[in-house]
C-alpha cells in the first residue's frame, strides 16, 4: 500500500484523490480517529512487488504530493489487512 496523503478536512483529501483518480491511480479512502480528530488518509495498492510500488511513489510524488509505503504493520495497525 501507499499513502499519497492524510488529511484532516475533507476537500484537500477529495482534490487529492481527484488528482489520483484523473492520472488514472485508483484510490482508497481510510478514515481514522486519531486522539479525537478525523483523519482522512488517501491510499492506493495493494502492489505485488517492490518494483510496481516504487512506480506508483514515483507517479504520486510528480504530481505533487507525499508518497509514504505502508508496511503490512501500518495496515494492520489501522484495521485493514489487503
Amino acid at each position: 500500500m501507499v499513502e499519497a496523503g492524510s488529511f484532516y478536512d475533507v476537500k484537500p483529501a477529495r482534490e487529492a484523490r481527484l488528482l489520483l483518480e484523473n492520472a488514472g491511480i485508483k484510490t482508497l479512502i481510510n478514515v481514522a480517529n486519531i486522539a479525537g480528530k478525523r483523519v482522512i488518509r488517501v491510499r492506493t495498492g495493494p502492489f505485488t512487488d517492490i518494483h510496481e510500488t516504487q512506480t506508483y511513489v514515483k507517479r504520486i510524488n510528480s504530481l505533487g504530493l507525499n508518497a509514504r509505503v505502508l508496511t503490512i504493520l501500518d495496515t494492520i495497525k489501522d484495521g485493514l489487512v489487503y
